[in-house]
């Protein structure tokens, strides 16, 4: 009959690190391929949790049972049956944690793409069901409903500040994809030549063009959508008609907000409403005088 005393601190150490790996691997398969598939095992937490799974499951218990096993020690069980609960305590915490702030919608907003956690729509009592509304080409983007008018734009701006939370996780203002709204995104395409030309050298340019030649595609087959991500800002290569997530431009970030005005037609809608409404503030006190 198997005993304790049988095996030596080394074995019991190796022992316990060969299973930690096995679901190691499990776990690394599910933050892979389902909750952060590429882009976003790269830009937005993947290889984060996997660090942080790593770090509790085959690094925290191995390590106790190396530090605390030794073979005829009293109560060698009890110990190992506390290490046993720590380490998948920390464990399951991890992979709730990892689980959790997976991406899951992409919300469009003023020309970029922002990515969106579980925790995010969980917080906002939107569940993952709640989204597959807003499912089209097989991913979850959301369109951000603005006001044309600036004085409603602004009171939504101030409000989300007041609220210490960005305007895009506003749900009221969530709206499914249509051919009208795709129209108007359409109108935010980076002008990706241009941008690449003035602010990237020739190893970018080739690497953008290895890409397309990957897809047996030209420059002007997709549209070019900047993506902000927690860890990394990219730019969305995405299809003209449907919107269908491509890919992202390899090694190039999206232009910075001076850059925005420059390469893409950013804010328009809002620009035109800003100088509306600075007229309508200056007839409004020349009338008080």
């Amino acid at each position: 009959m198997f005993q304790l005393n049988d095996i030596s601190r080394k074995q019991a150490f190796l022992s316990h690190l060969i299973i930690s790996f096995v679901i190691f691997l499990i776990t690394l398969y599910f933050i892979v391929f389902h909750w952060y598939p590429q882009p976003f095992f790269e830009i937005d937490g993947g290889w984060q949790g996997i660090r942080l799974i790593a770090a509790v499951d085959i690094v925290l218990g191995p390590l106790l049972t190396l530090i605390i096993f030794k073979p005829g020690k009293p109560g060698l069980k009890n110990d190992l049956a506390i290490i046993a609960v720590i380490q998948f305590t920390a464990l399951f915490s991890g992979i709730y944690v990892v689980q959790n702030e997976r991406p899951v919608a992409k919300v469009f907003y003023d020309g970029i793409m922002n990515i969106v956690t579980g925790y995010d729509m969980r917080d906002r009592n939107i569940s993952e069901k709640d989204l597959e509304k807003y499912r089209i080409a097989g991913a979850i983007t959301i369109y951000l409903d603005l006001p044309e008018n600036y004085a409603s734009f602004s009171k939504l701006n101030i409000e989300a500040i007041k609220k210490k939370e960005p305007l895009y996780l506003n749900t009221s203002l969530y709206k499914t994809l249509d051919k009208d709204v795709i129209q108007k995104m359409r109108a935010f395409s980076i002008d990706i030549e241009r941008y690449l030309k003035d602010k990237y050298s020739q190893k970018e340019i080739e690497l953008f063009q290895k890409f397309l030649d990957k897809h047996n595609a030209s420059v002007n087959d997709f549209l070019y959508i900047a993506l902000k991500a927690r860890f990394k800002f990219s730019i969305a290569v995405l299809d003209p008609d449907t919107f269908k997530f491509i890919g992202v431009i390899p090694g190039v970030k999206m232009p910075s907000e001076n850059d925005f005005n420059e390469y893409i037609k950013f804010d328009l809608l809002r620009k035109e409403g800003i100088k509306q409404f600075l007229k309508e503030k200056a007839l409004h006190s020349k009338k008080q005088m």
